[in-house]
């Protein structure tokens, strides 16, 4: 099932809502909050019977951190201080400003192999130097631009899950660096296992997502991972008033553990704590029944997508692909016209499936498709009964009737 902007404008028929008038509808929450709510009725309930699977499963990308602070990728610029003295490689480097972040740096990373290679010492050194800027600009400038005062859509989620008593069952894997999801369960009481062990030295042990609690598993590593010897540790992040989460790597001079998107990262996968975490992923996926949000990610990591499509050989699962971009649309099939993107290809895949099986459902569109829409209008916010609860509930209300 596909369910985009035209499914929502013919649920809001009676609100004289059309496709240019639809965002601007959805923004004046005053007016709209009761239509939406009610326009998602049908697909909210349909949800909220599934949520009865096994597990709880969510796949989240950087999307779902923007409405807080987080920047877009997009906006990248790999080139911020540069030295006039290699002025012929700032102008190769200027010219890779169009491209996307992950694309920018392994050009950077390959030229700055050419330049080893021809053992260029202080030219090499020069695009090394770049490279650690571009780091910890992604680090300092788009993750820790997060507010953590300003986490309301992720608190209500997780308040909706803890509603219908669920959380034992959720497993949430990010693809991001922050501490969105640590910040908000521990304001909110909330136990969860993150594969790490012990309190002073909290030590990284996959044996620990074994357990009754909800699961944080971070796929790309994290803010407060570093490597110390033979172990993978988690450090009690800082922040300031209460906000916006320190870098460790610049205040203490220590390397985090985290994969940076560049071609390297699939090679970075087979490697320890990643392998343990990817393998956790499918593991959780293959058996038992589960449903599947896949929200906020732009669909450009064939590890990721690899998982995702080895999971699909379970037919109990249910899944939801949020396309944000719409990059399953059939323009995206017309010969020749377009690039097809890994991310164009892998949807263009996800929805030929979706038209020979029932449990794959695509939500497309910048508003159906935003975190904020999911969280606030299609996630259940109670349980769905059960048909032999609601006959339950019907019989006792007509004894309790014939009773007086």
């Amino acid at each position: 099932m596909i369910i985009g902007d035209d499914y929502l404008i013919e649920k809001l028929k009676n609100q004289e809502v059309t496709k240019e008038n639809l965002q601007e509808f959805i923004k004046d929450t005053a007016k709209s909050n009761k239509a939406l709510i009610s326009s998602m009725n049908d697909l909210r309930m349909k949800i909220s019977e599934q949520l009865r699977l096994n597990k709880i499963c969510f796949l989240i990308g950087n999307g779902c951190s923007i409405y807080a602070g987080s920047k877009n990728t997009n906006t990248f610029n790999l080139i911020n201080n540069t030295n006039k003295n290699f002025s012929r490689i700032n102008r190769v480097l200027d010219e890779l400003k169009e491209l996307d972040m992950e694309k920018q740096l392994n050009r950077l990373l390959f030229l700055k192999g050419y330049f080893n290679l021809f053992k260029e010492t202080r030219k090499e050194n020069y695009l090394d130097s770049i490279y650690r800027e571009a780091k910890e600009n992604l680090i300092n400038n788009y993750v820790n631009a997060i507010d953590y005062s300003k986490l309301n859509i992720h608190e209500t989620l997780l308040l909706k899950l803890r509603n219908c008593n669920n959380l034992s069952k959720l497993h949430i894997f990010s693809l991001n660096y922050d501490l969105i999801f640590e910040y908000v369960m521990d304001k909110l009481l909330i136990e969860y296992s993150d594969g790490f062990t012990g309190f002073i030295n909290r030590i990284f042990d996959p044996q620990h997502f074994f357990d009754n609690k909800p699961k944080v598993v971070k796929l790309h590593g994290s803010l407060n991972w570093i490597e110390e010897g033979i172990y993978i540790k988690s450090i009690q992040p800082k922040f300031i008033l209460k906000e916006k989460c320190l870098n460790l790597d610049v205040e203490k001079n220590i390397p985090l553990m985290m994969i940076y998107p560049t071609s390297n990262k699939l090679y970075q996968t087979y490697n320890t704590p990643y392998s343990e975490l990817m393998r956790y992923m499918l593991d959780s996926l293959r058996t038992d029944n589960n449903i599947l949000f896949v929200i906020g990610y732009k669909y450009g990591d064939e590890h990721i997508n690899e998982i995702i499509k080895k999971s699909l050989v379970n037919p109990n699962n249910i899944y939801y692909f949020f396309d944000y971009n719409c990059l399953s649309s059939d323009l995206s099939k017309q010969n020749g016209s377009i690039n097809k993107t890994d991310q164009v290809n892998f949807l263009t895949y996800i929805k030929d499936v979706s038209e020979k099986t029932s449990n794959i459902n695509i939500i497309q569109g910048k508003n159906l498709a935003s975190f904020e829409f999911f969280v606030n209008y299609i996630f259940p916010a109670a349980a769905e009964k059960t048909d032999e609860e609601k006959l339950i509930k019907i019989l006792d209300e007509m004894r309790e009737k014939y009773a007086k």
